[in-house]
């Protein structure tokens, strides 16, 4: 994520920590704990001494808090790209000497593991839509799967998860475990659904909630993403309301100032943002230069 990049920039010394570390060692294992947003990477290397042993690469990709954290081979935290201090974060610090943990925030159950009567007991006893139900109380279930996992049981994923049939919810379970095994086995067909020409939706699994509209499958997920994501910054891109902030502004300034000069006073490069394949500036609000001349501020 661009947020992580920005970081690098700022903070280059974990890049150089990691080079002196790991310079010339190679990755032993690549790991996911459970269904969390979070890859492990463990690298075996040589020390100073020749010794050999074992160093730690966590990348959390978790939107804003998104993390690159080096550890050594007992979890305790080297540096990282981002360090956040209890200033920043109550639930975990992200520091140099302190452990490595993942922060267990929300009460969720492991889809894998999760048995019938917990199931039943928790997801089928909340006082909301089933859908919500799902993606709240289950790990790694983002509220598309929900919608599908209702659709593939034939049930309504507005109504309340407290007020289905007992025959229902274990039909529903019965449709989790089949989508698991599914996640287990690698049967995946990634695909992305159009309404039109327009790019919908995208999953691992085909969504039989669209069945009435244009389906293309792929290879991969990386295909998948690369796909879906040009042709949606290529139909709905930032561009249009980015002219439309450079050219907004008092008349006095539009008649003063070039749109090239506005572009190049304007915007800084700290401003700049990146979006899909675009790289685009948003300018900060900036007093207008008019207002300090008494003498023009009626003209505005």
């Amino acid at each position: 994520p661009f947020g992580i990049w920005k970081a690098a920039v700022r903070h280059p010394l974990s890049g150089q920590t990691a080079r002196k570390h790991i310079g010339s060692g190679r990755i032993v294992s690549v790991s996911q704990p459970g269904l969390e947003r979070c890859i492990h990477f463990e690298i075996e290397h040589l020390d100073e001494m020749g010794d050999l042993c074992r160093k730690l690469l966590i990348v959390e990709l978790m939107g804003k808090y998104s993390n690159i954290i080096f550890c050594d081979e007992n979890r305790m935290i080297l540096d990282s790209i981002k360090h956040v201090s209890s200033h920043m974060s109550s639930i975990r610090e992200v520091l140099p000497g302190r452990d490595y943990f993942l922060p267990q925030t929300q009460e969720k159950y492991d889809p894998l593991t999760i048995e019938e009567e917990d199931f039943r007991n928790v997801v089928c006893k909340k006082p909301c839509n089933i859908a919500k139900a799902i993606y709240t109380t289950l790990t790694g279930i983002s509220p598309l799967i929900a919608e599908e996992l209702c659709h593939r049981s034939n049930l309504e994923s507005d109504q309340s998860a407290n007020s289905f049939q007992e025959i229902e919810q274990i039909h529903l379970f019965h449709t989790l475990k089949r989508m698991m095994e599914d996640l287990e086995t690698h049967a995946f067909t990634p695909n992305i659904v159009y309404d039109g020409k327009v790019p919908l939706e995208y999953a691992a699994f085909l969504l039989t909630q669209y069945q009435d509209m244009h389906t293309e499958t792929y290879d991969t997920m990386s295909e998948v993403l690369e796909r879906y994501y040009a042709e949606k910054n290529t139909i709905t891109g930032p561009a249009p309301d980015f002219r439309a902030r450079i050219s907004d502004g008092c008349p006095y300034c539009r008649r003063r100032r070039s749109n090239r000069y506005t572009i190049r006073f304007a915007i800084r490069r700290s401003d700049m943002a990146f979006t899909g394949a675009f790289m685009v500036g948003l300018p900060r609000q900036r007093k207008c230069r008019c207002r300090r001349r008494r003498q023009r501020r009626s003209e505005c």
